[in-house]
């Protein structure tokens, strides 16, 4: 399943480590720089080694201090390694727009570094986190903050394919998009009801066609193939033998009306009979049949199906909501759906055991067919 980046110190960093202040203190690592030393060689490693220590250790405020006198200048092999520890010292307080900052000027500086890849890791997932921070912004800024995480780590993925962030940033690109889908999604809804009907219905074809394969395009698809509600054209005024009052009068409680709005489209059991086995979904409730259906209507739910409840004598039903791939999509969409309608974590359900139960039952079996 994929979380939010979660990052530690890779062990090819602590070797590194090791083994190049081992050579400089013995004379080599060379000053790449051409320039002499800034302090003593004992001092700049005693700087050093308070500064990881106190990362090792988690004090993450006292290691940035150190560290940041020694990125600022110091030669190598501390100048790089400090930059480098101090990036990943500043995404560990949360401080992720120093984060990013320091992670630029790193690769800047040393872009031929055998540990680039980590840094522009850092440096993505920094611009991760701060992209989630913004869930509530406006849909323009929200946009581009997750625009510009899907780029950095699109970067690393083209950059450096052989990476061993490469999968983790491959992973972190899925989750982007689903977010990008998902902001886009609730601003379409957001019209749903609303007079501006045809811009609604673009937000929505955007929606589906940008973000094919996402379970909120999947969901646009479904609000866009709703029935909508017929538009009749008035009679003429004449043919109703109304006075030009009563007319103005009939247009002004038209319009204090609540809009229409299409039905919620849930499918049956046969639906999920007919779905591929190897999918996922998200069991939302169970509860009476009224429950259900208040449910469904005050959230809008689309792409999901109703079944009579394991034990229910009937009585209950079970929903659930959407197709994914794999567990970890249904794991990640679970908690954003909790989140959205104030749920418990909703379970995972894997559409062959679900499809097993029903099976079970002659008279869904029967419908199936």
């Amino acid at each position: 399943m994929h979380t939010l980046t979660t990052i530690a110190m890779p062990h090819f960093a602590r070797g590194l480590i090791a083994a190049c202040l081992l050579v400089a203190l013995s004379g080599g690592c060379a000053n790449t720089s051409g320039k002499p030393a800034g302090a003593d060689p004992a001092a700049l490693r005693q700087n050093y080694l308070d500064g990881h220590r106190a990362l090792e250790a988690g004090d993450f405020t006292a290691a940035a201090v150190q560290l940041k006198r020694l990125a600022d200048g110091a030669p190598e092999p501390y100048g790089s390694q400090a930059a480098l520890e101090l990036t990943y010292a500043y995404y560990k307080q949360g401080d992720y727009p120093a984060a990013r900052r320091n992670g630029d000027q790193f690769i800047q500086r040393y872009a031929a570094h055998p540990r680039a890849d980590y840094v522009h890791y850092l440096r993505a997932s920094a611009a991760l986190r701060q992209a989630v921070q913004q869930d509530e912004a406006p849909l323009e800024q929200h946009d581009r903050v997750l625009r510009e995480a899907y780029a950095l780590f699109q970067d690393i993925s083209e950059r450096f394919p052989s990476s061993d962030f490469n999968e983790n940033a491959l992973h972190s690109l899925a989750f982007l998009r689903q977010q990008l889908a998902l902001t886009h999604l609730k601003h379409a809804k957001a019209g749903l009801g609303e007079r501006e009907n045809a811009a609604t219905m673009l937000r929505l074809r955007a929606v589906s066609e940008e973000f094919r394969g996402t379970p909120a395009a999947e969901e646009a698809l479904a609000l866009l193939q709703s029935p909508k509600p017929a538009v009749v054209a008035a009679p003429p005024a004449a043919q109703l033998a109304a006075s030009a009052t009563q007319i103005s009068n009939a247009e002004a409680t038209a319009r204090s009306l609540p809009p229409v709005e299409p039905p919620i489209a849930i499918h049956d059991p046969r639906w999920i009979l007919q779905q591929r086995p190897e999918r996922y979904t998200v069991e939302l409730l169970s509860a009476e049949p009224d429950t259900v259906n208040i449910f469904v209507t005050r959230h809008r739910i689309q792409g999901g199906a109703s079944y009579p409840a394991a034990n229910g004598g009937g009585s209950r039903q079970t929903l659930i909501h959407g197709l994914y791939p794999d567990a970890a999509s249904a794991n990640l969409a679970a908690k954003q759906l909790s989140k959205r309608w104030g749920l418990p974590t909703p379970k995972i359900r894997r559409l062959g055991e679900l499809q097993s139960s029903l099976n079970g039952d002659s008279a869904l079996s029967a419908a199936a067919r």
